[in-house]
């Protein structure tokens, strides 16, 4: 397979990288969410405000104050004592997808994403891939067929690969063998097939059309 051009976006890494300008940190903002659950978050302390002579006085205040906690800042102390502080963010998003209805996925949305992931992991596969990644593909599959939620799904995939070992010397190769795999499967289920001769496309490079750029 050719390599990708220079200019061709990476579409698994873009949010990504993206995400990762913003900082260390990560994303120093939280999605904007329905007033009524929209998360209480520190923006700063009344310190921040001030006067620099207040905003002296009101430092040297704090310091008598840590020296007389034991050393603990107080930044730190107010963090402890806030319920509303950022890092009780987490509680806010799981009320946002408690209202929304958002529940445990069921068997059609978890192997939507089951699905996509393994699809993608062979599209990105080296071309030239060494014998500890050959073997991690395969192992990947592996643990899939143990793990997976759905037991009866889990056991149909064992003797999938049972019957037609994985085949990873290649992202091609690799790719081929997940929408063949795929195939069989959605031909016991009563399912369309996919051309397989489009799932660089599909699962990398987008469509040809140009329908995805």
């Amino acid at each position: 397979m050719d390599p990708p051009s220079s200019s061709k976006v990476c579409r698994a890494c873009t949010d990504f990288k993206t995400w990762m300008k913003t900082g260390p940190g990560g994303p120093a903002t939280l999605p904007t969410l329905p007033t009524q659950i929209q998360p209480v978050i520190d923006i700063g302390t009344k310190s921040d405000h001030l006067p620099i002579e207040e905003s002296q006085s009101s430092s040297k205040s704090d310091k008598k104050e840590e020296q007389a906690s034991g050393g603990t800042p107080k930044a730190d102390r107010d963090k402890k004592e806030d319920p509303s502080s950022q890092d009780n963010a987490v509680v806010d998003i799981a009320r946002v997808d408690h209202l929304a209805g958002v529940c445990p996925p069921d068997t059609v949305e978890l192997g939507r994403g089951s699905w996509g992931l393994l699809h993608s992991v062979a599209a990105y596969f080296p071309d030239k891939p060494t014998e500890e990644q050959q073997q991690d593909g395969k192992t990947l599959l592996g643990i899939v067929s143990r793990l997976y939620p759905c037991e009866i799904c889990a056991e149909d995939l064992r003797e999938e690969l049972a019957a037609y070992p994985p085949v990873t010397s290649s992202a091609t190769e690799f790719s081929s063998y997940l929408c063949q795999l795929h195939n069989r499967i959605n031909t016991k289920l009563g399912k369309p097939q996919f051309d397989c001769t489009k799932v660089m496309e599909r699962w990398k490079d987008g469509w040809k059309d140009g329908s995805c750029d």
